[in-house]
């Protein structure tokens, strides 16, 4: 590995690092997250992941995840626990919603397939 190999690892991890930092001052706003916010968060979380599988061949790393939740104002960590607060409450309005739970479905079927296509290939 040359120098300049270590410093371009280096580089990722700092700007890893410092995305966390910032994202870590920001205020958590998953509590104020509507149910339908969060279910239309999980459609453009599973986008993404569709994205990077059938273009990259790899799931969206920390700080491409971290990014959108910043846009939807809230974090990862904020995000998560959000999901299990309100699994009732998501799950019903899946319930009513099928069009958005076919959707959130087809994607995770779609990108299933993707990393097993991926697994495949040498």
């Amino acid at each position: 590995m040359t120098r300049n190999d270590g410093n371009t690892c280096g580089l990722g991890t700092a700007l890893a690092l410092v995305a966390l930092l910032l994202l870590a001052g920001l205020p958590a706003r998953a509590a104020e997250l509507t149910v339908a916010e969060y279910v239309d968060l999980t459609i453009a979380r599973l986008e993404l992941a569709r994205t990077t599988w059938s273009g990259e061949g790899r799931s969206p790393v920390e700080t491409e995840e971290a990014t959108l939740f910043e846009t939807w104002g809230t974090t990862a960590v904020a995000y998560y626990r959000y999901s299990g607060d309100h699994s009732k409450e998501i799950e019903g309005y899946l319930e009513d919603d099928t069009e958005k739970r076919d959707r959130i479905e087809a994607l995770r079927d779609e990108i299933e397939s993707l990393i097993e296509a991926a697994e495949v290939q040498p």
